[in-house]
């Protein structure tokens, strides 16, 4: 059957569509000025070219994505806040015909004057639409593909069905366009569901995300466990007016029990935490604004199944951490995939348990690192914490945790102690840092996903320290 995603995502109407600093964008704008640039990218390239978009959130970049869609140009999506080394090797690679970046696309938008609404190429929902790249949490990052088919089957499943984005909703996220989360919520789900959405240019921060909402009043907001914790330690000292807000969401990784509450408490607001993947597009375990649980990652989102396995790939009981998989119409091919994520199954909920290549096996038992950092988060003193792997001078494996506080002055003896004790007294047996590290800041992706890989490598070059030990 032919079908083009354009057709259900770029439709006129009178209506808003996008907020962007002093612009007000209708529907009936976001049309034309689609028109415009997919006229012009025809008269550039053919169907199944490759273009590289590097840009900051803005307009354009609505009008350049929907535009190549339309065309059957094939646009990937790179992060402006790559390092150099990072972006080089996609920069430079030759299969790209364009890198379409803040500066050249004012050029580009001066010379798309032909609006004329051309039909859309032919395609299929299985048809190549556009690739994503993954975040690099393990320190490499992989371009990802997506069919027009995908994006319908986001907007369908999550977006109407688990969030319940109606028309009447303002979007904003956090996270940027050139990421699967930042794509779906900025993009994919105000458009299929005739809602507006604000962008923000430029880097998010604690400051300029709480602004945005004070000014333009969104009704639902997209943010990211470290967001939230920063936003949180902000709205304390400077209170602001978020009650334009019906719903949270977090995603990128998982939130932590005491920040979903915390923000509750200061804010009145629910965050619905859930788990997704730039390779399935968006997210597909869910909780529900009618059934919400901290430390929980929800439901399984309709249109997709989720099983947890062992490592041959059976099922394992209720109870016992596995390995997550996920088969779903948003995944190209159709075929389960293993998300690299360790999750238990209780009934119909998921709860995360840590990356499959973050577990740690201590005294021969699995130990799941999240585990342990939601239970140091409880802690006042802390701010934020990871945890990996070191070894004690018998080249046994055990738990160390670095720790970023609150307040420096709370750098103590007496804190590691506190925090290590908690963990004695409240978590299972194994389930406590040997050594913990007070650090300024934890190396992160620029989704605020923490990079686990980076901070192996710090304990790796650490100096041997003792195990701290208590009287019993």
């Amino acid at each position: 059957m032919n079908y083009n995603a354009v057709n259900d995502f770029i439709k006129p109407s009178p209506y808003m569509a996008i907020y962007h600093e002093d612009k007000r964008i209708t529907y009936n704008d976001l049309h034309s000025h689609v028109c415009r640039y997919a006229n012009a990218l025809t008269e550039r390239f053919i169907p199944g070219d490759e273009i590289l978009i590097s840009m900051d959130d803005c307009p354009e970049y609505f009008y350049l994505f929907w535009g190549a869609v339309k065309t059957g140009v094939i646009p990937s999506l790179l992060n402006t806040l790559l390092t150099e080394k990072e972006a080089e090797p996609f920069i430079n690679d030759k299969k790209y015909k364009h890198i379409f970046t803040n500066e050249n696309i004012v050029e580009f938008d001066a010379a798309a004057r032909d609006n004329t609404d051309n039909p859309a190429i032919s395609a299929t929902r299985d048809t190549h639409a556009f690739n994503l790249f993954s975040s690099g949490t393990t320190g490499y990052i992989k371009s990802v593909p997506h069919n027009h088919g995908d994006m319908t089957t986001v907007a369908i499943n999550y977006a109407k069905k688990t969030l319940n984005i109606t028309a009447y909703d303002v979007c904003f996220s956090a996270a940027k366009l050139s990421f699967a989360y930042g794509l779906g919520n900025s993009m994919l789900f105000p458009l299929f569901n005739r809602a507006a959405t604000v962008l923000m240019s430029e880097a998010t921060t604690p400051r300029n995300t709480l602004d945005m909402i004070e000014k333009y009043r969104p009704s639902i907001y997209f943010g990211v466990p470290t967001l939230y914790v920063s936003q949180l330690k902000s709205l304390r000292n400077n209170p602001r007016d978020l009650s334009s807000l019906r719903l949270c969401v977090s995603a990128g990784e998982a939130l932590p029990g005491k920040i979903m509450n915390e923000w509750k408490s200061e804010t009145g607001k629910i965050i619905l935490d859930g788990i997704g993947t730039t390779e399935v597009l968006h997210i597909f375990i869910s909780n529900r604004i009618e059934d919400h649980e901290p430390d929980c990652s929800g439901h399984v989102v309709p249109g997709y199944k989720v099983k947890v396995t062992d490592i041959a790939g059976n099922e394992v009981e209720d109870g016992q951490i596995g390995y997550l998989k996920v088969k779903g119409d948003s995944i190209p091919g159709g075929e389960w995939i293993d998300t690299g994520d360790m999750f238990v199954k209780q009934g119909l909920k998921y709860y995360y348990k840590g990356r499959s290549n973050d577990m740690l096996k201590i005294s021969g038992k699995w130990v799941s690192p999240t585990v342990i950092e939601s239970k140091i988060m409880e802690h006042p003193a802390v701010l934020e914490v990871g945890v990996v792997e070191s070894s004690d001078l018998n080249g046994l494996l055990k738990p160390k945790a670095y720790v970023v506080l609150n307040d420096a002055d709370q750098n103590t003896i007496n804190t590691k102690h506190e925090i290590k004790r908690k963990c004695i007294d409240e978590l299972p047996a194994n389930h406590y840092p040997s050594w913990i590290e007070f650090v300024d800041s934890l190396p992160k992706t620029p989704t605020g996903k923490i990079k686990r890989h980076l901070m192996r490598i710090w304990e790796a070059y650490s100096p041997y320290e003792e195990e701290t030990n208590y009287d019993s």
